[in-house]
């Protein structure tokens, strides 16, 4: 038998022993004790009378009286009536042994069943409708406002959407993912559209969601945040922002491009205005400036007028889209014209035959060889700059022959220059023009599946590298989209167990390759995920690492090798 009436605050105490949940949370007590300061106790407690104690004692509603307890101590009210211990609390008292009472303490939390999602989110809208801004919404739900204006761009989307996620057409799609891409349409209209388009095509995943409407564009995302949304806007682009994932959906990529041109330039412009004698933006200079030309030590902060003047400045946006500016970069001397006029020459002056010219250029270069071998860092710079010069324009022959080619030819310099230029260089700086040149001569190409890039010579080379730097430069080079466009399936479905998990990966192979693609390409690069080619030894992502092949010192050139010369030959 049970008997609904009110009761003091202060009769009612906790019954742990027959409480259902024995682990004791905060989770959700702020928003339970927001709703009751709001609204009051829209639900009674469940309570038994203890005859000994004299008190009844709570079966149902433990976190209830919890919070009506607080708000007491707080001296809060509940729906503006004061709490006190003389408060009046809604009861349902009933009779109940404790295996009785301990059943329905558990009933209550096994029973409940959550509204739907979509429900939520339209009360909410309906909240806002009425008048409630979000600031007193969240007050009395006791949520973040950020989490309110979240739960009403959801509340506001397309009927038709929130049926079909009713309807559970969104279930297999991973729904509340692809229902928040849906709050990237600038209205009603394009959610439906997109919605339609892409149920008939069976593609309502939150990735080609966000692609229809021009989101998910990671370097668009960098750039838009380089040069601040509030300036695309005013420039004349259409944003709407992504309330969840932070990318948000941009009407006009080519805008962006551009707003990050001119800001470029504006630092550019900034720089020649600062006194420094040129200035430019990192893409509108030859690839080697980086490392090879010489840079003041005065830096930004130090730099005289006489510095400025020698001087300038390289401004740069990274692949972190962050501005970078280096200060005190020298342009390397332009070749001089070689003289033209040879009246000076006597007509009948005698001279050696080229046979005895060409002994003596013999004998000169073996006495030069001699000496500069034992001048070491006069020898680095001369080998430094027999590869600027490129072949054919110095003393020192020398070529590079790795994948990015040699000095383009508009990029070289005089060999003289080169010395000139280098003999003056700190050992540090000598260094960074060395490594350069080796990543030029580089060359890690392989034809064969049997060969992977890793190893023998460059399995050691990487040894050597920061293994953190490695790492970057390889996710950074790494190019998702053509790797899983070109991979079989079985490729594709291993990534994503690797990267995500099982269950993500079992979902996934139910998919058109189409779709496949397009999923991995947005989900699984940004887990540092690579492909079992690309995982050096220190490589620290997803997967396992190959396990390196001990190579014995080679007394023969490499079979892979030879079939790559037969290539170029061929070619």
């Amino acid at each position: 038998m049970t008997t609904a009436i009110t009761i003091p605050l202060a009769e009612i105490e906790p019954d742990e022993t027959i409480n259902a949940r024995r682990t004791r949370t905060d989770e959700g007590i702020e928003e339970l004790k927001a709703s009751i300061r709001a609204h009051g106790l829209i639900q009674a407690l469940r309570v038994r009378h203890d005859a000994g104690a004299g008190k009844f004692k709570v079966i149902a509603g433990h976190r209830r009286h919890r919070v009506l307890c607080e708000l007491a101590t707080d001296g809060d009210t509940a729906d503006g009536v004061a709490v006190t211990p003389s408060y009046q609390v809604p009861v349902i008292i009933g009779d109940a042994d404790d295996e009785t009472a301990r059943e329905l303490s558990q009933a209550e939390n096994f029973i409940r069943l959550p509204q739907h999602e979509a429900d939520t989110y339209e009360t909410f809208r309906d909240l806002a409708d009425r008048g409630l801004d979000k600031g007193r919404i969240a007050a009395r739900f006791g949520i973040d406002p950020k989490r309110v204006d979240r739960m009403l761009a959801l509340g506001r989307l397309s009927p038709v959407i929130l049926e079909a996620w009713r309807a559970g057409r969104f279930d297999r799609f991973h729904g509340r993912d692809s229902i928040r891409a849906f709050t990237l349409a600038v209205s009603i209209e394009e959610q439906e559209r997109v919605f339609n388009k892409l149920d008939k095509q069976g593609s309502l995943w939150s990735h080609t969601i966000r692609h229809e409407f021009g989101a998910g564009d990671r370097t668009t995302a960098k750039h838009l945040d380089f040069v601040g949304k509030d300036a695309y806007v005013a420039a004349g682009g259409t944003l709407v922002e992504d309330l969840f994932e932070g990318e948000h959906a941009v009407s006009d990529p080519a805008l962006v491009k551009k707003l990050v041109a001119d800001k470029l330039q504006e630092h550019v412009d900034k720089l020649l205005a600062d006194g420094w004698s040129w200035a430019a933006v990192d893409s509108d200079l030859p690839n080697n400036w980086s490392w090879s030309w010489e840079k003041l030590k005065s830096g930004k902060k130090k730099a005289s007028k006489a510095d400025k003047a020698k001087a300038g400045a390289v401004v740069k946006l990274t692949y972190n889209g962050e501005l970078e500016i280096t200060y005190g970069v020298v342009k390397p001397a332009a070749a001089k014209p070689k003289a033209t006029d040879e009246a000076a020459k006597e007509k009948s002056a005698p001279t050696i035959s080229n046979a005895i010219n060409h002994r003596l250029s013999v004998q000169a270069t073996t006495a030069m060889a001699k000496a500069l071998a034992l001048e070491p860092r006069l020898g680095l710079v001369a080998l430094l700059a027999g590869f600027l010069g490129g072949v054919g324009n110095g003393p020192v022959k020398v070529s590079l022959q790795g994948l990015a080619g040699g000095i383009p030819h508009r990029e070289q310099e005089s060999f003289v220059d080169a010395m000139g230029r280098l003999a003056h260089k700190s050992d540090d700086e000598l260094c960074l023009v060395a490594a350069g040149l080796a990543a030029r001569a580089l060359d890690l190409q392989r034809h064969d599946t049997r060969h992977k890039p890793f190893r023998g010579g460059a399995l050691s080379l990487e040894g050597w590298i920061d293994g953190e730097t490695m790492t970057a430069a390889l996710r950074e080079t790494f190019d998702a989209a053509d790797y899983f466009n070109s991979v079989a399936k079985p490729f594709v479905i291993t990534a994503i167990r690797e990267a995500i998990n099982d269950d993500e990966a079992r979902k996934a192979d139910k998919l058109k390759k189409k779709e496949l693609v397009e999923f991995a390409v947005k989900n699984v690069p940004p887990t540092g995920w690579l492909p079992p080619e690309l995982r050096a030894p220190t490589y620290p992502g997803p997967g396992e690492v190959p396990k390196p092949i001990a190579e014995a010192p080679p007394t023969e050139p490499d079979d892979e090798d030879l079939v790559d010369e037969e290539e170029d030959e061929a070619a």
